[in-house]
């Protein structure tokens, strides 16, 4: 995750490495083709009845429907930028991946906090950026895969630390 700051403006970039991107829409081509090789063998079982090919149709399918989720979440993982305009004092997220989405405009004044918080994100534990609104919503803003390391030694928390101070957000950081 990166800060910069341009006028009057303070622009939070989160962004995947190119690997991570290759890795992603490579991991998603090939559980595609196994859930495809998996469909061919399920309607075989089918079309033969036979006991044991229709009881390790119903595994494969399950698999494959596991395959089928992990694909989707693989493809949602996207990029954010979100912008902080000090001088209209409003939040705007844009997340552009394989669904592209944008927040906001929101007010400062409808934010409730800005936070970091230890969660997982593709079954890895992270630091994970999140603005929360005052209805209860909530933006993730970015993360930083850890691992095994310490949340302190992330970068997430004096970003938002200094997000904090230049727009008066509310909101603590987990240890």
């Amino acid at each position: 995750m990166t800060l910069t700051h341009h006028g009057k403006k303070l622009i939070l970039i989160h962004q995947r490495s190119d690997i991570q991107k290759l890795y992603s829409n490579l991991y998603a081509l090939g559980v595609i083709g196994f859930v495809l090789i998996t469909a061919v063998y399920a309607g075989r079982a089918l079309i033969f009845h036979t006991a044991a090919a229709t009881t390790s149709m119903m595994v494969f399918l399950a698999v494959a429907a596991f395959g089928s989720f992990n694909v989707w979440e693989a493809l949602c993982e996207a990029d954010s930028t979100t912008e902080f305009d000090l001088a209209a004092k409003t939040v705007t997220q844009t997340e552009t991946g394989w669904i592209n989405r944008t927040h906001g405009p929101v007010p400062f004044d409808e934010v409730s906090s800005l936070v970091c918080q230890d969660g997982s994100v593709g079954r890895q534990r992270a630091a994970i950026a999140r603005l929360t609104l005052r209805d209860g919503s909530r933006w993730q803003l970015g993360h930083d895969r850890l691992w095994v390391r310490a949340m302190s030694t992330s970068d997430v928390p004096a970003l938002l630390g200094k997000i904090r101070s230049a727009t008066g957000f509310a909101g603590a950081d987990a240890a």
